[in-house]
C-alpha cells in the first residue's frame, strides 16, 4: 500500500513509524471494506479503523486486523510486534516495534492548545522548548506527555503532577529525558521527537531501563 503514505522512517532501535493520510488510504479500499467498520461507529471513526488495519497490514507485510482492549488500547494478534497509533486531522501514524515500552503521538504544528496549558505543564517545562522550530513550544510538551501517558500502565495519571520533563537534548532529533513520579510507579523514560511536514511526531520505544513499579 503506497497510496496515502506521507512519511516513514525507522528509529535507532529498529522500530518502524509510518504516517499516512487517512482520506488517501480510504480511496484504495472498497465500499464493502469501509462498510464493515461502519456498524456502531460514525463514518469518520470507520475511516480511522479501516485506515489503521490497512496501515498495519502494509507495515507487517500480511493482512491483519487490530484488536482493542476495554480501554481502547490497540494490539496485534499472534505476532511479537506491538503497536501504538495516533491520529490528528487527516493524518494517522503507527509505530510497530518489539520494544516493551511503546507510545506514539502526532500533532499538527498549528494546533492551538493555549487554554489547556496550565492543566498539563508549567512555564519552566515549556521554556525548555523555546529554541525549537515550532510555532508553539507548549505543543511539543503536550505530545511528549501524551506519549508518557500511553506508555505508563497505571491509573490516575495527572499530566502536570506525575509526568515531568527534566532535560532536553537538541540534536538532529529532540530527545526529552522524562520522569514518572506517581505513588504506584517511578520510571525514567526518553521521548524522541521530530518534525515531518505539518506534524510534530513524538515516540517512545525503549527497554525497561529505569522503570520501577512501587
Amino acid at each position: 500500500m503506497n497510496n496515502g503514505i506521507a512519511y516513514r522512517f525507522t528509529t535507532r532501535r529498529g522500530s518502524k513509524v509510518w504516517i499516512a493520510q487517512i482520506s488517501e488510504v480510504i480511496k484504495g479500499l472498497t465500499q464493502a471494506q469501509i462498510e464493515s467498520y461502519h456498524e456502531g461507529h460514525s463514518l469518520e471513526r470507520a475511516h480511522q479503523l479501516a485506515c489503521a488495519d490497512a496501515l498495519a497490514s502494509a507495515m507487517l507485510g500480511h493482512t491483519t486486523r487490530i484488536y482493542r482492549d476495554d480501554a481502547g488500547a490497540p494490539h496485534l494478534p499472534e505476532v511479537l510486534e506491538r503497536i501504538s497509533i495516533s491520529h490528528t486531522g487527516d493524518f494517522m501514524a503507527m509505530l510497530v516495534s518489539t520494544s516493551p515500552l511503546l507510545a506514539l503521538d502526532i500533532e499538527l504544528t498549528d494546533r492551538n492548545i493555549d487554554r489547556i496549558i496550565p492543566r498539563y505543564t508549567s512555564e519552566s517545562e515549556v521554556a525548555l522548548y523555546d529554541r525549537l522550530p515550532a510555532q508553539n513550544p507548549a505543543l511539543w510538551v503536550w505530545g511528549i506527555k501524551e506519549c508518557l501517558f500511553k506508555a505508563v500502565p497505571v491509573k490516575g495519571i495527572l499530566f502536570r503532577e506525575h509526568l515531568k520533563i527534566r532535560k532536553v537534548d537538541l540534536t538532529a532529533a529532540i530527545y526529552s529525558a522524562c520522569e514518572i513520579v506517581h505513588p504506584d510507579l517511578r520510571a525514567q523514560l526518553s521521548v524522541v521527537s521530530h518534525i515531518f511536514g505539518p506534524l510534530i511526531v513524538s515516540y517512545i520505544d525503549q527497554p525497561l531501563y529505569g522503570y520501577e513499579e512501587i
